[in-house]
């Protein structure tokens, strides 16, 4: 359900927009390289470890 679209595709379905300012909210992660690059951007510390834990941070 992500990608072009998928914005309305959630909202169709019944999810709610959230409106405001959400700073800890930085990209999208779809993909392995998607999450490098939030890594790269300065991910949490859980999101981190994780990715450690798959060997995708670095």
């Amino acid at each position: 359900m992500f990608g072009a679209g998928s914005a309305a595709a959630h909202l169709a379905s019944g999810a709610a927009a959230l409106a405001g300012d959400w700073p800890g909210l930085a990209r999208d992660v779809d993909t392995e390289d998607d999450l490098r690059a939030a890594i790269a951007l300065g991910a949490g510390p859980r999101t981190t470890a994780v990715a450690q834990g798959l060997r995708v941070a670095r």
